[in-house]
């Protein structure tokens, strides 16, 4: 799933809510928006999960915001979302620094954060999840066993990678 943002207020809004309001291993938070925004302005905003490497996920990430850019990103914050059975280890952190290099050299400014997906449940959307996998034409009461038995989609971590590329210009 890849989803890009290209309004300013769209691009704060979905750092606010996925990244800065999450802790993780290592947090990201309003500040590092901000030190970024001071200078360059948000141009798009990337949010894509997949199976693939992370080096993979940023390449896929980048070519889709390209077309936005006047020129190379200036500056960019990257979030990387990774389930409890798939942890980040050196190898991931490596090749996603090599394909940051192979296509934007390697004085590229960029701060980054780790999270686990557990910290991106959304108990609301897990919810509203519940309710439409039973019906539009049934309450939850009235639908008995099914209800109780509907998949828990938005709550279930997992397990494909995710990353959260934020670029400015």
């Amino acid at each position: 799933m890849m989803h890009l943002m290209t309004r300013e207020w769209e691009i704060a809004r979905h750092y606010v809510l996925n990244v800065e309001q999450k802790n993780g291993l290592v947090n990201l938070n309003w500040e590092d928006f901000m030190t970024m925004a001071r200078d360059h302005r948000p141009v798009a905003a990337v949010d894509i999960s997949d199976s693939l490497t992370l080096g993979q996920l940023f390449i896929k990430a980048y070519d889709e915001a390209a077309s936005l850019l006047s020129q190379p990103a200036s500056n960019m914050i990257i979030n990387l979302v990774h389930a409890d059975n798939q942890p980040l280890m050196m190898d991931d952190m490596n090749d996603l620094q090599k394909a940051i290099e192979a296509y934007l050299g390697k004085d590229q400014a960029f701060c980054w954060g780790i999270v686990n997906a557990s910290e991106m449940v959304d108990p609301l959307a897990a919810e509203v999840s519940k309710l439409l996998s039973v019906g539009a034409s049934q309450s939850p009461q009235d639908a008995g066993p099914a209800a109780a038995n509907a998949p828990d989609t938005a709550a279930a971590v997992p397990n494909e990678r995710r990353l959260m590329l934020y670029l400015f210009e």
